[in-house]
Formats: structure tokens, C-alpha cells, sequence
């Protein structure tokens, strides 16, 4: 009990040192990317058997291509049912369609990080992987949450197998592929998925105030966001964007925080990269790896041919 104790307190003491430093005047912007070390938080995996100029760029191809298909195949699912022209109106698609972009700016960052032509600054294809992250995993939760415990108990038929995809599956890559980075996922970055959310919100208004309907022909998109009862909705809105996601946002963070060793975590003073890899004992060290926090100094990645 007393190593249990003083465990915790030693998380929450890295948790809280960690959100001081988040918090700073410097986490706001992209300063401690550059000179080229953005190549090392956003271009290479935290485990040693990924962090090679190929296998990790390849993983991430396969987590694009694998996002490619489940979207695909849920444009075929609507178009089969006829609803094809409704798509757009559902925040699943919303999430789904955000998760794709990320995973493409994932993999074209990755692969640059490892170019010699690479710039030095942090480039728009990073900035946009890292913002995309930032409202694609709470986002997903959130979705997969709301799915199966507010729709699925509403349905005749049961869920379809598309749907165990776009709304479980799809987290689970997600979860899998910030683990394996070393991307950051800053507490003081909660706005972009809470402007997500109002976003949601705000369209799921107009369209109804435009006399949108779902496929089926209810006025409204789903029915605890039936703005025709708006004691209804605007509870649903308080609970989504003032507990639901900013919860799983710090929740998220926390998870990151004290179970991701791999994660890059902003200091306080200078920048360093916390170099704690995974699965040390098991894969051979690549030729160029950063060793241990003690390197300041990003290495240049190899270029590939």
C-alpha cells in the first residue's frame, strides 16, 4: 500500500509539473519544433523496431490505407440504404472524415521527417497532423460513446457490422497510433475539439432551422438534438460541450501523460524529447536513433531512396 502510495503521488507529481509547462506562454505555438526537431516528435515511433526510416513510414501508410477502406466502405453502406445525399449531417462522418485526413498528414509527415529536403521550421503538413489528432481521438470517444448508448438502444435492427468500424474500430487505431508516436497531445489544446463540438452543434441548428431532415424523414438528425423540443437539445449541448468533452480531453491527456512514456512532453525550460522507449530489450537500435533524454540535439533522419 505504501509503494502504491507513493507511486501516485509520484504520477501526479510528473502529471502536475507537466501541466505547468503545457500551460506556458511557449505551448501556444510551434517554436520548439523547429531547427529540425520536429522531424523527431512527429516523424519517428517510440517503439525501437518502428523507428527506422522505412518500417514506421510503412505502418503508417497501412493505418491510412486501412482508415481509406473503412471510409469507403461506409459511403457504399449509406449509398446502398439510399441515404447517400444525407451523409455529411452525422457527426460519426464528421469524426470519420477528420480521422482520415489526420492519418494521410500523418503518413506524408512521417515520410518527410525522413527526406533530406525536409524543411528545418515546422512544416503545415505537421501542424495540420497535430491539430487533427487533437479533435479525432476525444472526437472518437465521444462518438463511440454516444453511439452505443444513445442510438444503438434506439434501433429495430440492431447495429450494422459497418458501424462496429466507424465507431469502434476506428478508436482503437487511433489509440494504437498515438501510443506507437511520439506526437504531443497538449492539455492546453482542448479548444480544438470543443470547436468541434460547438461547430456540430451550431450546423445541427441551421439544418434544422432550414427544415433539414435524417434519411428517413424525422426533423432531425438524431433525437436528442430535436431542436423542435429545445429543452431537449440544448441539455444534450450543455452536456456534450460543457462535461462530455472536455472530461474526455483530460482524461485523455492523464492516460497519455502517465501510460505513453513515448510521448514528447513540452519542459518547462528547454526543449528536450522524452526518450523512455518501449520494447528496448526485444529490438535492435537503429543506426540513428536518439539514446536517451541527455541528446538535445535532434539527429537528421536517414533519407530514403
Amino acid at each position: 500500500l505504501i509503494a502504491f502510495q507513493k507511486a501516485l503521488a509520484s504520477a501526479m507529481g510528473s502529471s502536475w509539473a507537466r501541466f505547468k509547462a503545457e500551460w506556458s506562454a511557449r505551448s501556444f505555438d510551434y517554436d520548439d519544433f523547429n531547427e529540425g526537431k520536429w522531424k523527431q516528435a512527429f516523424g519517428s515511433s517510440s517503439i525501437r523496431c518502428l523507428n527506422t526510416s522505412t518500417v514506421y513510414q510503412n505502418f503508417r501508410l497501412a493505418e491510412a490505407c486501412l482508415m481509406t477502406l473503412i471510409f469507403i466502405w461506409s459511403v457504399i453502406d449509406e449509398w446502398s440504404i439510399g441515404c447517400i445525399s444525407y451523409y455529411l449531417i452525422f457527426f460519426t462522418h464528421w469524426v470519420l472524415i477528420l480521422t482520415l485526413a489526420y492519418f494521410w498528414c500523418a503518413w506524408w509527415t512521417t515520410r518527410r521527417a525522413h527526406q533530406e529536403d525536409s524543411p528545418s521550421y515546422l512544416p503545415w503538413y505537421a501542424k495540420a497532423a497535430w491539430l487533427l489528432q487533437d479533435a479525432c481521438i476525444p472526437g472518437a470517444i465521444v462518438v463511440a460513446g454516444l453511439h452505443w448508448s444513445l442510438v444503438v438502444p434506439t434501433m429495430s435492427t440492431g447495429p450494422s457490422l459497418v458501424g462496429y468500424f466507424t465507431q469502434g474500430v476506428n478508436l482503437l487505431i487511433l489509440i494504437l497510433d498515438i501510443y506507437l508516436s511520439q506526437q504531443p497531445y497538449y492539455l492546453s489544446h482542448g479548444f480544438v475539439v470543443v470547436g468541434l463540438g460547438a461547430a456540430y452543434l451550431g450546423f445541427s441548428v441551421i439544418y434544422w432551422a432550414l427544415e433539414g431532415t435524417d434519411c428517413r424523414g424525422f426533423p432531425y438528425i438524431y433525437p436528442f438534438l430535436d431542436w423542435s423540443q429545445p429543452e431537449r437539445p440544448a441539455a444534450a449541448a450543455a452536456i456534450l460541450m460543457l462535461l462530455a468533452l472536455p472530461a474526455v480531453h483530460v482524461l485523455l491527456w492523464l492516460v497519455i501523460a502517465l501510460c505513453f512514456p513515448g510521448n514528447y512532453r513540452a519542459p518547462s525550460g528547454d526543449m528536450y524529447l522524452s526518450m523512455h522507449l518501449r520494447g528496448e530489450a526485444q529490438c535492435p537500435e537503429p543506426q540513428g536513433a536518439v539514446t536517451g533524454p541527455e541528446h538535445h540535439q535532434v539527429r537528421e533522419p536517414q533519407a530514403t531512396a
